[in-house]
């Protein structure tokens, strides 16, 4: 079971949402969402403020969500994930769930596959719970230290407003209209970071340094205490180099340096980073 990887307060900001005018007042548009994650799905808890929620008009279950009040989460599945021995087959450059709000008695919008959500209603707007599946982002099983761009967008339709006043959008992470403009999510464990390094060689050269590069994301004050040398075709650790490093607060690192391998048998390896 995975940890929690972030949570949103989706506040009101000058300048922060794209689509003219913004929202009014956090009655209005305003959230706090969850992420948690397993190795099959990404499970997110969102509560939403809205003083005026706003339903599909027809009966198309395939209508936009931003035709109607709604979270939309975005990820643009990665190619080092997507390509890999994870790889569930082909996936979209970038794929969009629609969480919309659904009044009581009616089913939530289809997502496909195994994903699925639920709406709730509250005093001051609504609730949603969704599981998303890794398979249908193009990877699975996901596992710590996986990263890929991801966005969350909040549309509010009000349409008693004067018009040019009935439509908002907020974007958390998220550039507009722009995929390339999206932050990056990584999944931690139950441990205070995750994070990768890359050596710089597939093929290791025995008796030769490797250098490598990296980057981890901490939420919370963590200590890395080793880089371990694994064997990709066992799993084995052959060897680890202690490189004590301290991230006294939450947020990203990067990491960079040589590490002088011993005599090694051929094949294919990886470094894992340790923690105390």
């Amino acid at each position: 079971m995975g940890a929690r990887i972030t949570t949103a307060n989706i506040s009101i900001v000058p300048q922060r949402g794209w689509a003219a005018p913004g929202p009014e007042s956090d009655a209005d548009c305003n959230g706090q969402v969850a992420l948690f994650w397993d190795d099959q799905f990404l499970y997110l808890a969102a509560l939403i403020r809205d003083d005026e929620k706003k339903v599909k008009g027809d009966q198309d279950p395939w209508e936009s969500p931003f035709a109607m009040d709604s979270l939309v989460l975005a990820v643009a599945p990665p190619k080092w994930l997507i390509e890999g021995g994870r790889s569930t087959g082909p996936a979209p450059l970038q794929i969009m769930f629609g969480l919309s709000y659904t009044p009581p008695g009616v089913a939530p919008r289809p997502l496909g596959g195994e994903s699925r959500y639920a709406v709730g209603e509250t005093r001051e707007g609504y609730a949603l719970e969704a599981a998303l599946s890794f398979a249908a982002l193009g990877w699975t099983p996901a596992a710590v230290g996986d990263r890929f761009p991801f966005a969350l967008i909040l549309v509010d339709v009000d349409p008693s407003k004067p018009g040019g006043k009935q439509f908002d959008q907020y974007g958390w992470n998220f550039g507009p209209g722009s995929a390339a403009g999206m932050g990056e999510a990584r999944l931690l464990g139950s441990g205070p970071a995750a994070g990768e390094v890359i050596p710089e060689l597939d093929q290791v050269a025995p008796g030769q340094p490797l250098c490598y590069v990296g980057t981890v994301d901490a939420g919370a004050p963590a200590r890395l205490l080793a880089i371990d040398l694994v064997r990709l075709d066992t799993g084995a650790r052959v060897t680890s180099f202690v490189t004590p490093r301290a991230l006294p607060e939450p947020g990203r690192y990067r990491l960079w340096g040589e590490l002088p391998l011993p005599e090694l048998e051929p094949g294919r390896y990886d470094l894992r980073l340790r923690w105390q």
